[in-house]
């Protein structure tokens, strides 16, 4: 039993170490990102450009360094400052799927193939998202056709302390670099903490992906995985698509995961289906759709989540295996 735990954390470590300098690397880069607030900026040119905003919505979704639950009180903020639903889409759905981080660890999991597979899916699904609902939007999308939580006024801040969803409430200006700009103008300090912040958030994750990396190289049978995943079917891409919803991991997660996976046999299109299906359907995401707008809504998230990555994970199949 000590002989397989030894050699358990031997791996593990080899592995930590191997992973270190791609999740450093993207750590600094998201770190620069924030500090210089370049994702803020291209927010505020998001209302000047009509249809053409789904766009910058996407890469902003792409270039954030927020998670699902980061950009949901941005996303959220957007939508009830007039901001049109099919720009908030495209925002929540993209900004799960990749940042500089989730690249930089893809590249080095999956190799360069993988990282853009996923970068060019992800922009795929922001469009998607984005102008799929711009056709509907003007009859079946109005805030009024789509809010159950018609009583929040439109011009409440996610930011003030008293905002009436403490689920939603953003809590910004607890963090430590928040703290460290008030006090000072010293870019390479905020740098740092943002550094930290980044670090901590993003490193338990690696951590916890590495892990289960490990634990599927070593001990899940190689003939479960060709049963269950090797084939590229429509069928069973679907399947994959389906069951990535209920056991979500982040980007950072699935990309460890599907290492293992990879190395075991899986097929090019229900791979792809597992590392964009997982993130994308992101609980926080579900859980504020099933709170502030109706069912119907709900229902077509989980749509676009679901047809997209059937969409991008059947091109891939088809044409890249």
């Amino acid at each position: 039993m000590l002989e397989h735990i030894l050699d358990f954390l031997k791996d593990y470590f080899e592995e930590f170490i191997s992973v270190l300098p791609y999740f450093i690397a993207g750590v600094i880069t998201e770190a620069l990102i924030r500090t210089f607030k370049w994702h803020i900026k291209i927010k505020k040119t998001i209302d000047k450009y009509g249809a053409f905003a789904i766009v910058i919505a996407t890469i902003l979704g792409i270039i954030s360094p927020l998670c699902a639950c980061g950009v949901l009180p941005l996303s959220l903020g957007l939508f009830f400052a007039g901001v049109p639903f099919s720009v908030m889409m495209s925002l929540v759905i993209t900004s799960p799927l990749l940042s500089p981080a989730g690249y930089t660890l893809t590249q080095w999991e999956l190799g360069t193939e993988w990282a853009l597979a996923k970068t060019f899916s992800a922009v795929f699904m922001g469009v998607y998202a984005g102008y799929l609902t711009l056709i509907f939007e003007k009859k079946y999308f109005k805030h009024h056709q789509i809010l159950k939580l018609n009583e929040i006024p439109h011009d409440l801040d996610f930011h003030d302390p008293d905002f009436p969803i403490e689920e939603l409430r953003c809590s910004c200006h607890k963090q430590l670099s928040h703290v460290v700009e008030e006090k000072t103008n010293n870019k390479f300090l905020v740098f740092l903490a943002k550094f930290y912040e980044g670090t901590i958030r993003i490193g338990k994750y690696v951590l916890i992906g590495i892990f289960f990396e490990i634990l599927i190289l070593k001990y899940i049978p190689s003939d479960w995985i060709g049963k269950y995943l090797s084939s590229g079917s429509i069928l069973n891409i679907f399947f994959v698509t389906i069951i990535s919803i209920p056991i979500y991991v982040n980007q950072i997660t699935a990309s460890a995961l599907l290492y293992g996976l990879v190395e075991k046999g899986i097929s090019k299109g229900a791979a792809l289906a597992f590392l964009i299906g997982g993130p994308v359907t992101a609980i926080p995401v579900m859980a504020v759709f099933l709170t502030m707008f109706k069912k119907r809504v709900f229902f077509y998230y989980l749509f676009i989540c679901i047809s997209g990555t059937m969409i991008v994970s059947l091109v891939y199949q088809w044409f890249f295996s």
